[in-house]
């Protein structure tokens, strides 16, 4: 994290945060209803974004937990795996199988026109609020307007992709 601690979701109602030699359950911090944690990041401005089953996605700045989408505004069938905060402070977040979700500010908006699959395994920002879409069936590329396949290299186009990170 931006202050040098380590993070780590574990198995069940589980995220510790481990700093100046101590460990700590966050969680508890956020309140009840206590939930598993489903995917976190390292946010832009120094935040940590993480998507939880029961209070949707939050983001932990400067000590404090805000939400950034409640579990209203996501897809009731399923919940996200993967999220990434773009160049553009977008957040997208990918479900098991509901596509994806952007977050733009208080404005919530679904995709799933042109993706390879629903079930989107990984998210990549890049730049100018770009973003790589990785799943089960092939990448695909936000390109600031749509889902695209247009600069997604052809072997990728039919891939399973796991994980993506930028190399420098």
């Amino acid at each position: 994290a931006p202050d040098g601690s380590l993070w780590a979701r574990l198995r069940g109602i589980a995220l510790v945060r481990y700093h100046t030699g101590v460990f700590q359950n966050i969680l508890r911090d956020v309140g009840p209803p206590e939930s598993v944690v489903s995917a976190m990041i390292r946010g832009r401005d120094d935040s940590m974004l993480l998507a939880t089953l029961a209070r949707g996605a939050i983001a932990y700045r400067s000590g404090h937990f805000a939400a950034v989408a409640t579990t209203k505004v996501m897809p009731s069938s399923s919940f996200v795996i993967s999220i990434a905060e773009a160049s553009d402070g977008n957040i997208w977040l990918g479900t098991r199988d509901a596509g994806l979700v952007r977050v733009q500010g208080e404005r919530v908006s679904r995709h799933t026109e042109r993706l390879p699959d629903l079930k989107i395994n990984c998210l990549l920002p890049g730049n100018a609020g770009e973003v790589w879409i990785g799943t089960d069936r092939g990448v695909g590329r936000w390109d600031g307007t749509e889902i695209t396949s247009s600069g997604v290299p052809t072997a990728l186009q039919q891939t399973t992709a796991l994980n993506m990170i930028r190399d420098r």
